[in-house]
């Protein structure tokens, strides 16, 4: 996410390039804020930026995290310094962004001019300790909170894995049910402590992760979480050297998916299956030389795109279910290379990033390059269709030291993965 002082000034309302949806708010500790979200056709890049002049410096925290998208949500964090007499916190406030009108999965998103921003309430827990009975604040841990809307209604939902000395694990599952038009204040009269005399807006579970023999649990025991994907009615927690947790809500298990070396390599992303569903996929780039990042060794040089599809034994997502990876394609960088030919600013000697596929084509698949060879580096967006091994477009992402006086100068600093919006 983007983090520029006046970066929502510099977005002017004729701005014929994309879509600008605005909205203004205020957290918990009433500090001012505006998001505004500037939505661009592809292969060009959607943005989201905050103005949030009071807010804490970028430089020294992560303060305000693009948590998770799905379907017209979006989900954001603001977290602020509070010194407190046990020392410094950092509480948090979630908020719903509505990036279009509708919901459902089968309605063109259209943009709404006056986007929805809807704030959370916080996750609480009971604390009996001591006789006494207080409502303790839990912290989310944003990079395992995911989003799953299904039309009008939405969950939020955090995965943590809880170990033992003893090496036994089980999930510690947090999930808020909401719906986009409640208020916050309906939400946390659920909460009987509030008068509602019904449930607590966050439900906080702990409940068992199956898994199969001594290697898979390892692997749990071990886990982190790289990428919160939404797959039909299920939230995925990826971790990309140890496999992928498939959660109802309810009920968490997990697919295996091998180790590598670098997250920069591999990707899940959710496509339109042929039957017309939704289909997950699983992207893999090995490289042949060894090494883990730059550019490629010359003369070991090359890389081979592994692409898989997680299929279920009775074609639907139910929770008893089989579940295995079925490969669709591995393709060799060198058949790739010849399609550069017609991208002058591709580089052969560099190697392909962050591989997703198309939401709607799934033949089609986006990387990102890097050139390593310059202090600030310059990266694109490169649009594959891998059927055909024609590269359809090459976007510029960051351009190096021609953005360090642009409208997306702070980009430069940014994590790829936390601001482009496809």
């Amino acid at each position: 996410m983007a983090h520029p002082q006046d970066g929502v000034a510099k977005m002017r309302d004729d701005d014929t390039r994309a879509t600008v949806l605005r909205v203004s708010g205020s957290g918990s500790h009433g500090i001012p804020f505006t998001i505004a979200f500037r939505i661009a056709d592809p292969p060009a890049i959607s943005r989201l930026y905050v103005r949030w002049p009071q807010g804490p410096d970028p430089e020294e925290m992560v303060a305000c995290p693009l948590v998770a998208t799905h379907r017209n949500l979006v989900l954001v964090c603001f977290c602020y310094i509070v010194e407190s007499p046990a020392g410094p916190a950092c509480p948090q406030d979630y908020f719903i962004f509505t990036a279009s009108g509708s919901g459902d999965s089968d309605v063109d998103h259209h943009p709404v001019p006056s986007p929805l921003l809807k704030a959370l309430p916080p996750c609480t827990y009971h604390d009996e300790g001591d006789g006494n009975d207080l409502s303790m604040w839990y912290p989310l841990e944003f990079r395992s909170v995911g989003i799953l809307c299904r039309g009008e209604e939405f969950a939020v939902a955090e995965l943590q894995v809880l170990r033992t000395a003893s090496g036994r694990v089980k999930a510690r599952l947090c999930v808020l049910r909401s719906a986009i038009s409640s208020s916050k204040d309906e939400d946390e009269a659920e909460d009987g402590d509030h008068g509602g005399g019904g449930r607590r807006p966050w439900d906080i579970m702990e409940l068992p992760i199956v898994y199969d023999g001594d290697e898979e649990r390892c692997d749990i025991f071990y886990w982190t979480t790289d990428a919160v994907i939404a797959f039909q009615d299920h939230l995925c927690w990826v971790d990309y050297d140890r496999g992928m947790p498939l959660c109802d809500l309810d009920h968490p298990y997990r697919q295996t998916i091998s180790p590598n070396f670098s997250q920069v390599y591999r990707g899940v992303s959710v496509t339109t299956a042929a039957t017309g569903g939704a289909a997950l996929k699983f992207a893999d780039i090995s490289r042949h030389d060894g090494k883990l990042l730059g550019s490629l060794e010359q003369g070991r040089g090359g890389y081979t795109i592994t692409c898989h599809t997680l299929r279920s034994t009775l074609g639907a997502a139910a929770i008893d279910d089989e579940w295995s990876w079925s490969k669709d394609f591995a393709i060799a960088s060198d058949e790739i290379l010849r399609s550069f030919e017609g991208a002058p600013e591709l580089e052969p000697r560099e190697v392909l990033l962050f591989p997703t596929v198309s939401m709607d084509t799934p033949s089609v698949m986006h990387f990102l390059t890097c050139d390593y060879d310059r202090m600030i580096r310059k990266m694109s967006v490169v649009t594959i269709d891998i059927a055909s091994k024609i590269v359809l477009s090459v976007v510029p992402y960051v351009n190096g030291k021609e953005d360090l006086s642009g409208e997306d100068a702070d980009m430069e600093e940014e994590e790829p993965g936390m601001s482009v919006l496809n």
